[in-house]
């Protein structure tokens, strides 16, 4: 995932779960083999499993998954809880791009099998729901973000979504129903410039479309923008 050092290309396509734990955190990746990843021999057309025990600490792959193959992982007791966290693969998709349909959840807990049909959504035909956590340090009345959409001449003018004057080491969220058709920026900025991690706290933020992650970061700078939508090929 050379996506992360900003190796990647509009013509790439990637998304990495990310499960945060307490003292160890799980990226699930699907291993296309193609684009950024098209070197990596190991794990081709597979579902991969990796643990990170902490930020800027050495990665451990603990499994491959596939369809027809191994489709199911299992970490018991996850996060001390006494529950086991289960992460299967229900099917290969092919396409523009190819993607796999995989679904993690806690047993016992909210159980969920590949038959589980998605749940509806909470926004009308056309759009989809847009949500932001932020989790900040103990200055999080240095941030503030905007969500804006682009209009037709080109320009991100129309604010739709914004929060300032965070609370200090607190977890906020805000969501909405964004238009299916259109093209978005998500920027983030703190009034510092040291962002929310990892100086005074461990701060994160997560942007999501319908419960999809689109971008996750510790943000340990002055500002990031994220567009996401419509977008054609731009940059960000």
């Amino acid at each position: 995932y050379d996506y992360l050092n900003g190796e990647v290309t509009s013509d790439d396509q990637y998304t990495v779960a990310r499960i945060v734990g307490q003292n160890e955190d799980l990226f699930v990746m699907y291993n296309r083999a193609e684009g950024v990843n098209s070197e990596v021999g190991g794990y081709k057309d597979q579902v991969t499993i990796v643990h990170q025990n902490g930020e800027s600490q050495q990665s451990w792959l603990d499994a491959g998954l596939s369809e027809n193959g191994t489709s199911e992982w299992r970490k018991y007791n996850w996060n001390r809880s006494g529950n086991t966290l289960a992460i299967k693969v229900c099917n290969i998709v092919s396409g523009a791009p190819d993607y796999a349909r995989v679904i993690v959840y806690l047993q016992g807990v909210h159980d969920l099998s590949c038959d589980t049909p998605d749940p509806p959504s909470a926004c009308p035909s056309g759009y989809s729901k847009f949500k932001v956590g932020v989790q900040t340090d103990m200055w999080g009345n240095e941030v503030t973000w905007r969500l804006k959409e682009k209009k037709d001449n080109g320009r991100y003018k129309k604010i739709i979504l914004r929060d300032a004057n965070l609370k200090n080491n607190a977890l906020s969220s805000k969501e909405k129903c964004i238009d299916n058709s259109k093209c978005y920026k998500f920027k983030i900025r703190d009034e510092d410039g040291n962002g929310i991690c990892c100086q005074h706290g461990q701060g994160w933020y997560r942007i999501e479309v319908e419960d999809v992650t689109i971008k996750y970061s510790n943000f340990n700078s002055g500002r990031e923008a994220t567009k996401f939508g419509w977008c054609a090929s731009e940059n960000v």
